[in-house]
């Protein structure tokens, strides 16, 4: 009895995760392409707003700017226009 409980409970957390993985592309995919390198750079490559901008021919300061909209963005796609701002 308790396997069946925790294959349930393993099964319910993955389809959650499955569920909000989806809506996190979905939101990603609402943002412009420049905006979702921008997160990406930061977020999987792991890359400071000055390694992005020296890599791009940006400056620093419009790195972070833009990495800010952009998950300002991303919350409100996320959780609605009424998201708390950070």
């Amino acid at each position: 009895m308790r396997r069946l409980r925790e294959a349930r409970a393993d099964a319910l957390s993955k389809l959650v995760s499955e569920e909000e993985r989806l809506r996190v592309r979905a939101a990603l995919l609402t943002l412009s392409a420049s905006d979702r390198d921008v997160l990406y750079w930061s977020f999987y490559e792991g890359l400071a707003p000055q390694e992005i901008a020296t890599r791009h021919k940006k400056s620093a300061v419009n790195v972070r700017q833009q990495k800010s909209r952009a998950l300002e963005r991303l919350r409100r796609t996320f959780f609605g226009q009424h998201a708390v701002s950070r």
